[in-house]
């Protein structure tokens, strides 16, 4: 529930919760080798015996022969009119725009769902606000990994890009206030694993100060003191160590659960007050439902800008196996 103002919510462990329909008329999914989270949520589904009439495939690695004989199998698509996307994740406007040629006809009531676990944070952006415009409701799956790969060491490295990045805003979350330029900006860093980032966008954003809001995964424990002491160590060591601002337990950071989206988004409400004479700027790197969250709040408060480090291009696995999937039901017509 929303902090003051009342959000009602539905979260819940997809593979305990009750069946709550027979039928999707629309899922969106990416696969991927080596990412097999990214096929639990449709497994689940075909355990529960729940249809798909349409389905629509973000297939980002051309890797139709996988993507085919992974379909192929599964019993709930056979009457399925299925769409395979080939297209890379650093085009994400371009793969939105395909994509949305793919949509069927869609009403308020129509059932759809989007397993968000493997597809990138301003793809799935672009799509929740596209189709915020036509339904009253969505599901939303999110897969948890068991373990990130880290190529050096655990407490040293976790790298979801390759080469260099450009801090852009994602398109269709530009803030009203970010086009007033009279006003001094906050920077509100939605934190994870990828600190390397962090310096980068500081620098790029230019703000007056610094909000930083880390998660703590629920799948691993020591997973939180591993991406706080890295966050931490980034922000103090860097040249914008005067530029955070301290909460009021007088810490560097906030903190918000890594698997819950509403928990962020009620984060965001209670800064933006705080900052509310500021110009604010929020980006995403935390954990896919944390994004979520800063998704959904922009979406329902247009006077925020979301930026974004667009890498030259993604590493192609960064996590193994998967653990539970969380469904988020959202409910459009709450405010």
């Amino acid at each position: 529930m929303e902090i003051n103002t009342k959000y009602l919510y539905c979260m819940e462990d997809f593979g305990k919760s009750k069946k709550k329909h027979d039928k999707l008329d629309l899922l969106l999914i990416a696969l991927e080798r080596g990412e097999p989270r990214g096929l639990k949520s449709i497994r689940l589904l075909e355990e529960k015996k729940i249809d798909v009439d349409a389905l629509i495939v973000f297939d980002y690695n051309d890797d139709s022969e996988f993507v085919d004989k992974i379909l192929s199998g599964i019993s709930i698509l056979k009457n399925a009119k299925i769409s395979i996307m080939t297209c890379k994740k650093e085009n994400y406007e371009k793969c939105f725009f395909e994509m949305k040629k793919k949509v069927p006809v869609l009403n308020n009531g129509s059932v759809v769902a989007i397993d968000i676990s493997c597809i990138p944070i301003p793809h799935f952006f672009l799509i929740l606000k596209y189709l915020h415009n036509f339904l009253n409701e969505i599901n939303i799956y999110y897969t948890e990994p068991v373990r990130y790969i880290m190529n050096e060491g655990i407490f040293k490295s976790y790298f979801s890009t390759k080469g260099p990045i450009a801090v852009k805003e994602i398109i269709g979350y530009s803030g009203i206030s970010a086009q007033t330029q009279s006003s001094e900006r906050i920077l509100i860093c939605i934190l994870g694993f990828d600190n390397d980032l962090l310096p980068t966008v500081i620098q790029e954003s230019a703000p007056k100060g610094v909000v930083a809001v880390n998660g703590f995964p629920s799948f691993h424990p020591k997973f939180k003191d591993i991406s706080m002491a890295n966050n931490e160590k980034v922000l103090n060591g860097s040249s914008f160590a005067g530029k955070l601002e301290r909460n009021d337990n007088l810490t560097n950071f906030i903190y918000a659960e890594a698997n819950n989206p509403f928990e962020a988004y009620n984060t965001l409400l209670e800064l933006t007050k705080k900052y509310e004479k500021y110009c604010i700027d929020i980006v995403p790197l935390g954990s896919k439902p944390m994004a979520l969250g800063v998704c959904l709040y922009s979406i329902k408060h247009n006077d925020v800008r979301v930026v974004f480090p667009f890498p030259q291009e993604y590493a192609n696995t960064i996590s193994e196996e998967s653990k539970t999937t969380w469904e988020y039901i959202i409910d459009w017509t709450i405010s």
